[in-house]
């Protein structure tokens, strides 16, 4: 008997409410039916005639049918106004227990999401302000015994409160400190978050989960991919234990958004003096605002120009703006989009590394050999002859040494490295090269008849950390080795190193002989890029990525042993110019990453008094610690993990802070495509057990954030159907009584 009662008890009473309940006036537009019937009752005047008392008679017998069938033609017509009313009032059901004071306490679960497509905002609100209010609603109409959790879908630290708390004003309190994030929503992780506090089993035992969000496709695929089934499996064990979901939805189905989605600065290497390109990629989501988007450029802090881009039915767009760089150093670049509705996605930050020349280091195998037998002095030959337009002097630093030389030479001060027929790369220069190439060092490597491609099989391995796409071949052992001769392909010269030729026959490209060359072997033609090809399709130079730099490896030598276009022909000095510019173009690309990303560096020999200090965008400054390089014994390394903020992110360091390096983070833009799941798949993907899907507006009474009802489609559109079918109904019985009550008894 117990245990029936208490069945009773926590049997769930449903009431209906309205979320238009203004629209319930139409309910009277039901005796419209009545009023026309009973105005369609006009006076008569009583006339007796011969024949009367026979109509009389026949009218007798069929008044009582003839009443009965006109009140229920009456009676369909009213129910169908009625249904109509009804249907338009937006009818849901709420149960019993949303009324504090009738329900058993309960674990709330506040899900927020903090991402930054939630400081979308149209008014004085932004969508996470929303969010927030109608969380405290949630807080505020609580009743004694309840107990809260919060989290958030960044995963903020400081927006977190997953132990369950029964204090309300702690909860409020909490509340108040949830900021919007400058990262996307991690929604899987949030959810498993969750599952793993429900397993804890916290007091008290009924839960009920509510998620407040904008609720974006990226966060909620539709389509088939395994962050959809993780997502809809970890909901699923969440639902065995028997949560019961509240979804509310403060996004806005129209919604237009303009983001800088990349900067790319040209020509490289930046130099002083040169006039450099900044182009601008800007995208445009959703609706253009009639005034368009202004997007402008500052260097330095210093705007140098806008420009406006106006409605041309394209989704993406190129801005081009031109600078002069008259100071060597690290410059900052700011982008940003004005005026925009959703703002923390606007601006877009890189760092320009402005050097007064290229710093190049050629190391000789063959130093004791004529010049002419030199690959290194060509090299320095074509490097000299570039001169720097505002500076007066060499474009190109060069410095020479040997294979000993260059065992304990740091390399930090270099941009580039050519090494010129040495038989092998030792052990010791491995470790070395590697740490130079992480951080965007170019590396040159010339074939030569002192190269041992055995060694240089296996140091290049050590230098790629495992096989390579491509293996050197020893041929001089071979006894049937006859003399060839190859020139150069010119159809294809896309390269950067080569490209000025393009379209350009008779320049010597084309007539250059190579009688030398290094037999090679290539595994994995997608690992290597062609630069130059000889006349049988192979490779004659080719780059090969490595790490944060290039490789650039030539099957020939520079010199005159291995042919007649190094020091004859005049298209040698501008290839290896440009092959240059492009080895140390690469400006360390490490350097732009995302909120959230880990910033790290590593030095080789470089030494400085003093310890590191970071100095982030929201202006405070923290000491990293330091540690050996893993496998170097003179490199030091360091890690910085704390980029929650985008902005410029300073690393200072040697005596009194004199030396800088300035990194740019930049907000992830996948999630500035505001592009809403619709609730209907919302509901059947991911809570097909039933939850409902509320949407905020500004009604209360203050103009406060409110819930409207959950939309219960299956009744509303039950009623459209019944007022549906009242119509046609009606329709038959008006011409036929019968056919219409079998229409009526059919539907």
């Amino acid at each position: 008997m117990k245990d029936f009662c208490v069945e009773v008890m926590m049997f769930t009473l449903l009431a209906i409410d309205f979320g238009s309940p203004w629209l319930l006036t139409g309910l009277a537009g039901a005796s419209i039916p009545v009023v026309i019937h009973l105005l369609s009752k006009r006076r008569f005047r009583e006339t007796r005639w011969a024949a009367m008392k026979f109509l009389a008679e026949a009218a007798r017998k069929h008044s009582r049918r003839l009443r009965w069938e006109q009140l229920l033609l009456l009676l369909i017509r009213c129910l169908a106004v009625g249904c109509l009313a009804l249907a338009f009032s937006r009818p849901f059901f709420e149960s019993a227990h949303s009324d504090p004071a009738g329900r058993a306490p309960r674990h709330l679960i506040l899900v927020i999401d903090d991402s930054f497509s939630m400081s979308y905002a149209t008014g004085p609100k932004t969508r996470l302000d929303r969010a927030i209010e109608l969380a405290r609603q949630f807080v505020e109409e609580s009743r004694s015994g309840d107990a809260f959790s919060l989290l958030t879908t960044s995963a903020s630290a400081e927006s977190q409160f997953l132990e369950p708390t029964f204090r309300t004003d702690s909860m409020l309190a909490q509340l108040d400190r949830v900021r919007a994030a400058e990262r996307p929503a991690d929604v899987i992780g949030t959810f498993s978050q969750i599952e793993n506090l429900l397993a804890t089993k916290v007091q008290p035992e009924r839960k009920e989960l509510a998620v407040i969000s904008d609720f974006q496709l990226r966060d909620w695929p539709t389509d088939v991919s395994p962050a959809q089934t993780r997502l809809r499996k970890t909901l699923e064990r969440i639902d065995t234990q028997r949560v019961e979901f509240s979804l509310m939805d403060v996004g806005r189905q129209e919604a237009s958004n303009a983001t800088i989605t990349a900067v790319e600065i040209s020509p490289r290497p930046l130099l002083v003096g040169q006039t450099a390109t900044i182009e601008v990629d800007v995208s445009i989501f959703g609706e253009w605002p009639e005034a368009g988007f202004v997007v402008e450029l500052e260097v330095n802090g210093k705007t140098l120009g806008a420009q406006n881009l106006i409605d041309d039915s394209a989704d993406r767009r190129r801005l081009a703006f031109e600078h002069q760089w008259s100071d060597p150093g690290q410059h900052k670049i700011v982008c940003r989009v004005r005026e925009d509705p959703l703002s923390i996605d606007d601006t877009y930050y890189t760092v320009a590394n402005v050097r007064n020349s290229i710093r190049v280091l050629l190391v000789e195998g063959r130093t004791s050999a004529p010049e002419r037998d030199r690959s290194s002095y060509y090299l320095q030959n074509a490097l000299s002859t570039v001169v720097h337009s505002s500076l007066a002097q060499s474009m190109f630093q060069v410095s020479v040494v040997d294979e000993l030389g260059f065992s304990d030479l740091p390399l930090d001060e270099f941009h580039t490295i050519a090494l010129c027929n040495l038989p092998v790369l030792p052990e010791s220069s491995v470790v070395r090269m590697k740490e130079f190439l992480t951080r965007g060092g170019g590396l040159l490597i010339c074939w030569g008849d002192l190269t041992q491609p055995a060694g240089w099989n296996s140091a290049l391995e050590r230098l790629n950390g495992g096989e390579t796409p491509f293996k050197l071949l020893d041929s001089s052992a071979r006894a049937d080795r006859e003399t060839e001769a190859w020139g150069f392909l010119t159809d294809d010269l896309t390269h950067p190193a080569v490209e000025v030729f393009q379209g350009n026959p008779g320049t010597g490209l084309d007539s250059a002989i190579i009688w030398e060359r290094q037999d090679l072997l290539v595994s994995d033609q997608n690992g290597i890029v062609p630069v130059l090809r000889f006349d049988d399709g192979s490779p004659a130079i080719f780059e090969w990525r490595l790490d944060a730099g290039r490789v650039l490896f030539s099957r020939m030598s520079f010199d005159a042993r291995s042919g007649s276009w190094a020091p004859l022909s005049g298209s040698f000095p501008p290839v290896a110019i440009r092959m240059f510019q492009h080895l140390s173009g690469s400006d360390r690309d490490e350097r732009n990453t995302k909120v959230g990303e880990v910033l790290s560096g590593s030095w080789g020999s470089r030494q400085w008094v003093g310890g590191l200090k970071m100095s982030t965008p929201a202006g405070t400054t923290l000491e990293l610690p330091t540690a050996p390089q893993a496998g170097s014994e003179s490199a030091t390394a360091w890690r910085f993990s704390e980029t929650a903020v985008s902005g410029f992110y300073e690393l200072s360091f040697g005596a009194s802070g004199s030396g800088r390096e300035l990194y740019a983070v930049n907000v992830d833009r996948s999630e500035s495509e505001l592009t809403p799941i619709d609730s209907k798949s919302l509901q059947q993907l991911y809570f097909p057990n039933g939850a409902g899907v509320r949407r905020s507006a500004q009604t209360g009474p203050r103009g406060d954030e409110t819930l409207l009802p959950i939309e219960n489609n299956s009744l509303i559109a039950g009623l459209l159907l019944a007022a549906t079918a009242l119509i046609v109904v009606e329709v038959v019985m008006a011409w036929k009584f019968l056919a219409g009550l079998i229409c009526l008894g059919s539907f």
